[in-house]
């Protein structure tokens, strides 16, 4: 849905696909459908009544630079609003945190953002919620921010991951036998090319 222009987004063809996905995964079937249904348009029309009004641009998608390494930064909507401001958005599901705005999924969006778009709004819409909150850092904070993503990237391509050993979760944990060090190689993420029946 995000890929249309707000204006154009058919609530006909949102409710075609919506049942479409919920027989697809087995969700119609259950007991609980009718309620499964309305919690899922509730979403929906939360994500509609968020883009009312503003203007879809294309979206390229975001890249953040640190050290070596290049990451692609997912970006669900690029929107011009009716002041003609960009509101860079990553949607979610459920109820937002203090702590989604600013973990290192939002502060690599921050900062990604800026670089592209500099005055830009950056926005994570909480589909359980009312209004969308606003990712911003403060200037005193802006460095040490980076630092911390820059070192979370630097982790990963290095493979230092040491393993946060917890006697709640580990036994729960499906790599709990082997947990260890990773092997040798590069991290390639696998990135399905289409979801059959998405909105």
């Amino acid at each position: 849905m995000v890929q249309q222009p707000p204006d154009q987004v058919d609530p006909g063809e949102v409710n075609r696909r919506l049942g479409l996905a919920l027989e697809g995964t087995g969700v119609g079937k259950n007991g609980y459908a009718d309620e499964y249904r309305a919690i899922a348009e509730t979403l929906i029309d939360r994500l509609i009544e968020s883009r009312a009004g503003m203007t879809k641009i294309s979206n390229p998608g975001l890249v953040l630079t640190s050290g070596d390494a290049t990451i692609d930064v997912r970006v669900d909507d690029i929107l011009e609003d009716a002041d003609g401001r960009l509101r860079v958005r990553r949607v979610r599901t459920g109820h937002g945190t203090k702590k989604s705005q600013t973990d290192a999924a939002s502060t690599s969006l921050f900062f990604a953002a800026r670089e592209r778009y500099p005055d830009s709004a950056i926005e994570v819409v909480h589909l359980a919620e009312p209004d969308s909150m606003p990712i911003a850092i403060d200037q005193k904070k802006l460095a040490a921010r980076r630092a911390s993503v820059d070192g979370v990237i630097s982790a990963i391509l290095t493979g230092d991951l040491p393993p946060v050993r917890s006697s709640r979760s580990c036994p729960r944990c499906p790599a709990f036998f082997i947990c260890g060090s990773l092997p040798p190689g590069t991290l390639v993420k696998k990135v399905p090319t289409g979801v059959t029946g998405s909105v």
